[in-house]
């Protein structure tokens, strides 16, 4: 007779942004973001804000809180990418991604 086993999945949620509201036209050259938490166990997230999707040409964060304040963003009304991605384990893996408008 041979073992067996059962095993459940992990049910991995990962982190949204929150705030400000997607989509939204930003109130200043400072913004703080905000986030839920990754049910996997993220422990480090990355916050990367753009001027295109991915980059981080207008400011990057590392923390281990759920929230980040970027200083000096444009105030130009251009798109503004913002990129979210969680390490956990040792692996980073893209959580969210959103896009605002500058404010003008």
């Amino acid at each position: 007779m041979q073992d067996t086993a059962t095993y459940t999945a992990a049910n991995i949620v990962k982190a949204v942004i929150t705030a400000p509201t997607k989509g939204s036209t930003l109130t200043g050259s400072t913004v703080t973001f905000t986030w839920s938490a990754e049910t996997g166990g993220a422990n480090l997230y990355y916050l990367y804000v753009g001027s295109s999707a991915g980059a981080g040409d207008l400011g990057s964060v590392a923390t281990s809180n759920l929230s980040a304040t970027v200083n000096n963003l444009p105030i130009d009304g251009r798109p503004i990418y913002v990129t979210l991605k969680g390490n956990g384990g040792g692996s980073m893996t893209l959580q969210d991604t959103a896009t605002y408008t500058a404010f003008h």
